[in-house]
């Protein structure tokens, strides 16, 4: 019954049967089942054929439901975290510093609606359709929604871009994010179909 249940509901917010059955308690409840219709209108808005998020091989992930700000930016915006990764990003920051590293922060948490107006705004451009998706996850998809991602830059290279991975910033990361429970997660051959993101870094507590 159960089994059908999840059908069901996948057939109904045109998601994978199986992401809902990896928290049951989590995710049948009312938040869960609302997200996942948004995402869902979110898709439909931006003329995504249901099939494509089932042949995703990215993980759905939840907005963030608390929120710690971890500062404001070089253009006075402020950037979110989830507490945990707020944490050990402070931490993780610090000890970049004290090596003479200095991280800027160019995105953090992003809601599933933003994520679809940056989707939006590339397509009216007229960039094609795949190479969108291969550099920003359907909504739903994308760990920034978790609170748990930043994309970061440096001193040396402010903007976001392949070239981050010759910097010191990049080195040190290389050589230390783990130490605080931060992985880069699209490098180079990821099979996650996205292009290799050496800027973006996601925090493990929101991995589970």
């Amino acid at each position: 019954m159960a089994a059908r249940l999840m059908l069901v509901l996948a057939a109904l917010f045109c998601l994978p049967a199986e992401l809902l059955a990896v928290s049951p308690d989590r995710q049948l409840g009312t938040s869960g089942l609302a997200f996942y219709k948004h995402v869902s209108a979110l898709h439909q808005w931006l003329g995504i054929h249901p099939d494509a998020a089932a042949r995703s091989r990215l993980r759905f992930h939840y907005e963030a439901n608390v929120l710690q700000s971890i500062g404001r930016d070089a253009y006075g915006r402020q950037h979110f975290l989830a507490p945990a990764a707020a944490e050990a990003w402070h931490a993780m920051d610090q000890a970049a510093r004290e090596d003479g590293v200095r991280f800027l922060v160019v995105s953090s948490y992003r809601s599933a609606e933003y994520q679809a107006h940056l989707i939006r705004r590339r397509l009216e451009e007229g960039r094609a359709p795949e190479r969108v998706f291969a550099s920003i996850a359907l909504p739903g998809y994308s760990e920034h929604h978790s609170g748990c991602a930043v994309d970061l830059a440096s001193e040396e290279q402010p903007q976001l871009g392949a070239a981050f991975r010759h910097t010191r910033a990049y080195e040190w990361l290389h050589r230390h994010a783990a130490d605080f429970g931060f992985r880069e997660s699209y490098p180079r051959g990821n099979s996650k179909g996205i292009i290799p993101e050496p800027w973006h870094w996601f925090h493990l507590s929101c991995a589970d």
